[in-house]
Formats: C-alpha cells, sequence, structure tokens
C-alpha cells in the first residue's frame, strides 16, 4: 500500500463504473435505439398523412417529442449489470449524507477507497471506534438472520433471494483497514464492518457473525450510542493512516 492520500467523493467508483459501462453499452445499441424512435415517428407521421393531411405539422411535432422521448427513456435504461452501479453510487451519497452531522462533531469519514481489487466504500472514525462502511441501495423487503441477508418481494413474499457475500466481503475489507493500521503502528485496533441498507428493514440495528446491519437513516444514530473509546488526537491519526489505504 502506497502512502497516497485519498481525496475521492463518495459513490466516486461507482459513478466511473457506471459511466464507462453505460457508454460502451449506448455505442454497442445505439442504432438500435435510433430505429425505434425512426419508427415511432414514422408511424405517426403516416397517420396523420391518413386521416388528418391538413395538420401534418401536429403530427410532425407528435411524433418528434415521442421519438425523443423514446431516446432518453431507453437510453437511461441499461441492462441491470450496468444500472447496479448507478445503485450504488445512490447508496454511498445517501451515507455520506446520512452521517453529515457526525462529521460536524468531529468525526472523520474517509470516501472510496482503493484497494486494488476494488473499493472500500467509507471508512468512519469517531469516538467509538473505526468502521467500515458499506451501503447497499435495494429494492424489497431485506431481513438479516446469522450474517445472511434475505430479500422478499412486497407482491410475492416466497419469492426472493438470500445473499452470503455482501457481510463476507465486508469482513474481509474490514481486516484489510485493521491489518494497514496495525502495520502502521496503530495497536489493538478493531474495525467494524457496517452494512448500511437503503432499503425497506424494519429489523433494529443487528450484530450477525461479526457484521452491523443497520437501515440508512438510523445509522447515525446507532453509531452515536455507542461508548467511546478513541481521543479526538486517536481519532485524526486512525484518520491519515486509513487515507493512505490506496492501490500500490
Amino acid at each position: 500500500m502506497s502512502s497516497r492520500p485519498s481525496a475521492r467523493r463518495p459513490g466516486q467508483f461507482a459513478h466511473e463504473r457506471f459511466r464507462a459501462r453505460h457508454r460502451a453499452w449506448l455505442r454497442r445499441v445505439q442504432w438500435l435505439l435510433v430505429g425505434v424512435a425512426l419508427a415511432e415517428l414514422g408511424f405517426i407521421v403516416a397517420l396523420g398523412a391518413v386521416f388528418q393531411p391538413d395538420h401534418m405539422s401536429f403530427y410532425w411535432g407528435l411524433g418528434l417529442g415521442i421519438a425523443l422521448t423514446t431516446l432518453i427513456t431507453l437510453g437511461d435504461s441499461p441492462p441491470e449489470h450496468i444500472d447496479r452501479w448507478r445503485r450504488g453510487e445512490y447508496g454511498e451519497k445517501a451515507t455520506a449524507k446520512a452521517v453529515r452531522q457526525l462529521r460536524r462533531r468531529g468525526w472523520v469519514l474517509i470516501n472510496d477507497i482503493d484497494t486494488g481489487r476494488g473499493n472500500i466504500d467509507h471508512v468512519l472514525i469517531g469516538p467509538p471506534g473505526i468502521f467500515l462502511l458499506e451501503s447497499k441501495w435495494l429494492s424489497g423487503i431485506v431481513s438479516v438472520s446469522r450474517g445472511v441477508m434475505t430479500v422478499t418481494w412486497r407482491e410475492d413474499p416466497d419469492d426472493g433471494y438470500d445473499n452470503h457475500s455482501f457481510a463476507r466481503r465486508a469482513r474481509t475489507d474490514a481486516a484489510l483497514v485493521a491489518s494497514h493500521l496495525r502495520d502502521s503502528g496503530m495497536p489493538a485496533t478493531w474495525v467494524q464492518p457496517v452494512i448500511v441498507l437503503w432499503a425497506t428493514f424494519d429489523q433494529p440495528p443487528v450484530l450477525s457473525e461479526g457484521v452491523a446491519w443497520v437501515q440508512g437513516k438510523q445509522l447515525a444514530a446507532a453509531l452515536e450510542r455507542r461508548p467511546a473509546r478513541l481521543s479526538q488526537r486517536e481519532i485524526e491519526r486512525a484518520a491519515q493512516l486509513v487515507a493512505s489505504v490506496q492501490a500500490g
């Protein structure tokens, strides 16, 4: 790991990935999108020519408006494997906003840490300790049990999926940050992994298999209730070291 400090914005990694993949997808499908729009324009103009030939300017305007709306709508509706990066950006920005009040009280937030194999959304450091925050912007109804996140759909509660990887990834990244801090001279360092859920999550904040799960709007209050462990000097020292976690 190098000593280059990080000054990235929340969601920057996800934003960059979304834009690059979105542009590549648009290049691949642009003629298909244009073809659909032109077909709509031709259909509207043809209707006008058949039924109201004296009002063709209206039908040209209507057709162009529909065609343009189609281009914008379809162009902003990429496949799921691309759009998930946009939702990731939304979640990270929401988390940064949720802890703004803590930052006013001396907490330090480091965003979007590049590890060389991906990114860590945030590390938040305050009197209660060091917290690795992973933001998840999800649809459906979320519940957590034994380290496994389950998502079901309101329309069909028997349908859904389980996710085992979120907790595993958060523990791995927290261990990486803790190891870097210890190697940099901060002994007895524990980094608590926290998964911040921007979703329908009706459980109170829960610690499951070493990972804390909390609904985004409850994040600041849940962290602030924890007992103080670090002095302001230790907070600042830890923040300097965490900011240096970069891909070498």
